[in-house]
C-alpha cells in the first residue's frame, strides 16, 4: 500500500498552475514519478490551488496533494480530501478525513451513443408523456426531467 501527502513543490498538470510560466522538465519528471509508482491523486473538494504568492496579481498553484494507489484506495475507498482556509500561510491546509460511512456521489454521465440504439426514442417520450401527478410547473418539468433520466439510465443497462 501506498500513500503520500504533502506539499511536493511540484506540479503535475499545466492546469494545476494559474499561469502558463511552467517548468515542463520539472512537470514531466513528477508526473513520470507519479505514473512510476502507478499512483493516483485523490480529488481536493473546495479549491482548485493550494498555495498563493499572496501578490496584487496573484499565482496560484496546486502543490499540496495526496497521492495513493490502487491497494491504499482498496484499504481506505471512502477518504475525502477537504481544503481549508488559513490566514496563517501561504498554503491553504487540507484535511483528509477516512470515514467509512462517506460514499462519493455517483453522477450520472449521458453518453452520446446511446441515441443510436434502437429503442432510445421511445424510452425518452414514453418518459416525458408519464403525468407524475403535479400541479407545479418547476416541479413538473423537474420530475418530468428526473423520470427522462432515470429512463436513460435503464434503458442503457437493460435492466
Amino acid at each position: 500500500m501506498c500513500i503520500l501527502a504533502g506539499d511536493f513543490n511540484l506540479i503535475a498538470r499545466a492546469a494545476d498552475k494559474s499561469n502558463p510560466n511552467i517548468n515542463r522538465r520539472l512537470m514531466a519528471a513528477f508526473r513520470a514519478f507519479i505514473n512510476e509508482l502507478q499512483l493516483k491523486d485523490l480529488y481536493l473538494h473546495g479549491r482548485r490551488y493550494t498555495w498563493s504568492n499572496g501578490q496584487q496579481n496573484a499565482t496560484m498553484v496546486k502543490l499540496d496533494r495526496v497521492l495513493f494507489n490502487e491497494e491504499g484506495n482498496a484499504m481506505m475507498p471512502s477518504c475525502l480530501l477537504q481544503a481549508l482556509s488559513s490566514d496563517m500561510s501561504d498554503h491553504c491546509p487540507i484535511l483528509l478525513t477516512c470515514d467509512a460511512n462517506f460514499r462519493p456521489v455517483q453522477r450520472f454521465r449521458f453518453k452520446n451513443h446511446w441515441v443510436r440504439m434502437d429503442g432510445f426514442q421511445q424510452v425518452v417520450n414514453a418518459a416525458w408523456q408519464a403525468d407524475p401527478n403535479c400541479r407545479d410547473a418547476y416541479l413538473l418539468l423537474h420530475r418530468k426531467l428526473a423520470r427522462q433520466s432515470v429512463a436513460r439510465f435503464e434503458f442503457a443497462y437493460d435492466w
